[in-house]
């Protein structure tokens, strides 16, 4: 701390996965001290990033993972909403969207990756309040997203859109 305070700072993580989809793990992690990890100079990027507003799962039996992700986050049924094409629980922080690969294509405009792999996380989208400072990257825009598509994202397809009010 910058006033001396020595603190002790730990945290528990539980891990959770499906037998449907061998590439994509849960985890939860609790903090034994929240108040020294959410700090404000912590939470303030100069990018304007301030949320993940939905993660992707995308593969042709992601949609049937809906009830195991709803046990696993507590989503009631009356936040899950069905499509032929995409299951989306919406949790008190955001969209987890069980997708076909023809939706998640259809949102971010690029194809799913890794369709081999099964139900696998194809991507997600951050929360700005600001979207100026990405115009100028030259980054393709698909569903009002701004998106690094998954050959330049690790894997993933990485989404940023104007924040959620």
């Amino acid at each position: 701390m910058h006033d001396g305070e020595q603190v002790k700072l730990s945290f528990s993580l539980a891990f959770l996965d499906h037998p449907a989809a061998p590439w994509f793990r849960l985890f939860a992690c609790q903090y034994a001290r929240p108040d020294f990890y959410a700090q404000p100079q912590y939470l303030n990027h100069p990018n304007t990033a301030s949320t993940i507003q939905d993660v992707w799962i995308a593969g042709e039996t992601a949609p049937d993972l809906a009830d195991f992700f709803s046990k696993a986050t507590g989503v009631s049924p009356s936040n899950i909403r069905k499509s032929a094409n995409l299951t989306v629980l919406q949790t008190p922080t955001g969209a987890i969207n069980l997708a076909l690969p023809n939706a998640f294509e259809e949102a971010f405009g690029v194809p799913a990756p890794h369709p081999e792999d099964g139900p696998h996380l194809a991507g997600f989208t951050i929360g700005c309040r600001d979207l100026s400072h990405l115009s100028s990257l030259g980054l393709a825009k698909a569903g009002g997203r701004y998106v690094v598509p998954p050959s330049k994202g690790f894997g993933t397809a990485i989404a940023f859109a104007e924040l959620k009010r």
